[in-house]
């Protein structure tokens, strides 16, 4: 990383990845150890989305809501 570069960018990429696989796994007829990995990776980007709303929420809200509700998608799912 460069000295001047946003450590928060970082972290939006790494959690936007995790999203993605979890997205990615949540299909009708899914194993359920697909649906599991995708709840560990959203819960995962639930968490880097919520410590960074905390420091801007105006540009981070969006992202943590996107990610709850993808959240609570695969719990539904896994019920």
């Amino acid at each position: 990383m460069l000295a001047d570069e946003d450590p928060s960018r970082h972290l939006t990429d790494l959690a936007d990845a995790r999203l993605l696989l979890a997205a990615g796994q949540v299909a009708p007829g899914e194993p359920s150890s697909h649906l599991l990995v995708a709840l560990d990776a959203a819960i995962a980007a639930h968490a880097v989305y919520r410590e960074l709303a905390e420091r801007d929420p105006r540009l981070f809200s969006e992202p943590l809501l996107r990610a709850q509700r993808l959240v609570e998608q695969i719990r539904q799912a896994t019920r």
